[in-house]
């Protein structure tokens, strides 16, 4: 495979963040994991990764957190750099 891709991990930080985000990036295919979460997570500070956005949360969360879902993503997607 010549060309990499970029992987958004989008949502709630959880005390396995850090391990998911490590092993994403260890996949040969794989040049750049975006962490895309939200102002006042939980677990923030024990993030240790560089690639990482603060979202405020919408007005309207949406049914299911759809716009969260979609406000997340979408700010993870506009750093992707990968064809």
């Amino acid at each position: 495979m010549s060309e990499k891709l970029d992987i958004v991990v989008q949502g709630g930080i959880w005390p396995s963040t850090n391990r998911t985000l490590y092993y994403y990036k260890s996949l040969p295919f794989v040049e750049n994991v975006i962490l895309s979460t939200w102002n006042g997570e939980k677990y923030i500070d024990t993030i240790d990764w560089p690639r990482v956005i603060l979202n405020d949360y919408p007005e309207c969360r949406g049914i299911g957190n759809m716009n969260c879902q979609i406000t997340s993503s979408q700010a993870g997607l506009a750093e992707c750099t990968s064809p």
